[in-house]
């Protein structure tokens, strides 16, 4: 990459501009030039997130549910619901989350940093004489294995209406008429900011921001609370006009919010709940970890692009309405996901269309260091400032083709990139249509879908072994949305008659290969499989041992090996592991 050139017209009006030949290592580079030193991101958990429900008896039994499905999560947020609030002329005692159905929160405030009634009188069942948040905590992490982070739901200014004025203990809140700005206005008036506009918001004055914080993560932090989910950002555009505009207001709270992060939340261990654009400029790049990344799994649409999104998985179905069959697809036994290791970019030939409103083009997503490329019609959707809500555009329906070659993939993106030196065949494999295609590095097949429906390719190169000149090369989980991901490790023999593969997770595993294998064992034990079309296709179990949740990267891990006999009548391939041996 090019170092950045600055182009300025003027002392106000100025652009950074950076060159790149590879469009995805571009965006990236780029946005780390932006942060300017600050980590925009820290590892965050691969697993599952589950955002249940609003008492504390409905975040067990909500977790119960996950786990008694089969996807136990490893990360809890506890979300709106969990503070202390009432109406303005409401007596103080009678706070709580019941005081308010849910969607018609908006006008309540803030009384006390605390948690509610019904967390507050919550007994542990796990700890003799612990209540509250802290017993809440306690008994998700003691009952379920898997759950290492608990976050909890925390708005901007202290709740959605503010902070509750002549309150005891409490800071003084100022009273704000909301005002729009006509850009916020033409995109951003929905049910929330109507309310809020209606009835207002109390916020304490800026410069107080940092005790408002001090108060809220100091209590979180004391009952084991890992971190949290910040939302309602949106407001401080509409609060600016008293205090000085709404970048000053936005960089006093950020500031004070970041400090309160770095003294009590290891600096960024925040979420960063329908975050804004400016939100990032003065928040992400110091302290957001993720962002939301999609809702209900019961709207599969949103579940495919999550799978190489490089996110974890966030679930906020109600209690016990989930899609298990769709879970599965995403999440591993241990509440673990396969999840990518870079984030999901256009590519290159999709990048200036608009995959929305022009009724022709399909937006391609890839992920490079996966080797996944992900199809999907998204014609027709969109924000429409005219209704104020999201839409479908149905003059832009229809069935919508691209074409999808192994060249979509930006080979040389990222640190661990995949040499394609001396490969001239790539394995693609299909995931809807469940087959397998060989295809030249510029060979291509069309994909077509009907409107909101998608495909995803796994591209993997042709390694050709010596012996017999045999074409391998594995495919990866092709029960799982991110197959590839199942892929671990790959290792060549010297010999260059046998390679070792690990492999994690469970299911049907695929391997491309020219020949059929002669056997298959598992821990020394024959087991069958099939070869049809060039895809050996073998069951994989989990681990029998596996704990709840892998506390390294190699544990419920199998690794193996396969060999080809240098004879030349006979093909065999060998897996081998500490936990498992399969012989081809």
């Amino acid at each position: 990459m090019a170092p950045p050139r600055l182009i300025a017209k003027s002392a106000h009006d100025e652009a950074t501009v950076l060159d790149g030949e590879v469009p995805t290592s571009l965006l990236v580079n780029s946005t780390s030039f932006l942060a300017n030193g600050h980590p925009i991101l820290k590892e965050v958990p691969a697993n599952i997130t589950a955002t249940p429900w609003v008492d504390a008896n409905g975040v067990i039994k909500g977790v119960k549910g996950l786990v008694k499905g089969g996807c136990p999560p490893g990360m809890v947020v506890i979300d709106n619901g969990w503070q202390s609030i009432c109406l303005d002329d409401d007596p103080i005692d009678k706070e709580g989350m019941d005081r308010a159905v849910t969607g018609e929160e908006i006008p309540y405030r803030l009384v006390k940093f605390e948690e509610d009634h019904e967390f507050k009188d919550y007994e542990s069942a796990k700890l003799p004489n612990t209540k509250g948040m802290s017993a809440v905590v306690s008994d998700l992490k003691e009952e379920f294995k898997t759950i290492e982070y608990v976050y909890m739901w925390e708005a901007l200014c202290g709740y959605w209406g503010g902070i509750k004025p002549n309150v005891l203990g409490m800071l003084e809140a100022k009273a704000i008429e909301p005002k729009w700005s006509p850009g916020f206005h033409m995109f951003m008036e929905d049910f929330a900011t109507n309310n809020i506009s209606r009835d207002g918001i109390r916020i304490v004055q800026p410069e107080m921001a940092n005790k408002m914080y001090e108060g809220l993560q100091s209590h979180l932090e004391s009952t084991r609370i890992d971190g949290i989910k910040i939302d309602v950002i949106q407001v401080l555009e509409m609060l600016g006009e008293d205090f000085r505009g709404r970048v000053e207001l936005a960089i006093t709270f950020y500031k004070a919010l970041t400090t309160s992060l770095r003294k009590y939340f290891k600096g960024n261990d925040i979420i960063a709940s329908m975050e804004q654009c400016n939100d990032f400029l003065f928040l992400g790049t110091e302290a957001i970890t993720l962002g939301r990344a999609g809702m209900s799994l019961g709207a599969l649409r949103l579940q495919q692009p999550m799978a190489i999104s490089g996110e974890p998985v966030y679930v906020s179905d109600s209690v016990g309405q989930h899609n298990f069959k769709l879970l599965k697809s995403l999440v591993l036994p241990d509440g673990s996901i396969l999840r990518c290791h870079s984030c999901a970019l256009p590519t290159r030939d999709c990048l200036f269309e608009d995959p929305l409103h022009d009724g022709k083009t399909m937006l391609k997503d890839l992920e490079p260091q996966q080797r996944v490329v992900g199809v999907f019609n998204c014609q027709g959707g969109g924000w429409f400032p005219k209704y104020r809500k999201t839409k479908r555009a149905s003059k832009f329906l229809g069935m919508v083709g691209c074409l999808v070659y192994p060249k979509n993939i930006e080979w040389r993106h990222g640190k661990d990139t995949i040499s394609i030196q001396g490969a001239h065949q790539f394995a693609v494999y299909i995931f809807q249509r469940k087959y397998m295609k060989l295809m030249k590095f510029t060979e291509k097949i069309e994909i077509s879908q009907e409107p909101l429906n998608y495909e995803l390719l796994t591209v993997s190169p042709v390694t050709i072994l010596p012996i017999k000149s045999i074409g391998f090369c594995p495919i990866g989980l092709v029960n799982m949305l991110n197959s590839g991901r199942a892929i671990q490790s790959i290792d060549f023999d010297d010999d260059g008659n046998s390679v070792r593969i690990g492999v994690k997770g469970k299911g049907e595993m695929g391997v491309f290969a020219t020949e059929k294998p002669i056997s298959c064992k598992i821990d020394g034990v024959d087991v069958g499989f099939s070869y049809n079309d060039q895809m050996v296709s073998i069951e994989v179990s989990w681990p029998n041992f596996s704990r709840a949740y892998p506390k390294t990267n190699t544990e419920n891990e199998k690794r193996g090996a396969f060999k080809f006999n240098k004879k030349k009548d006979t093909t065999s391939l060998s897996w081998a592991s500490a936990q498992h041996h399969c012989l081809l």
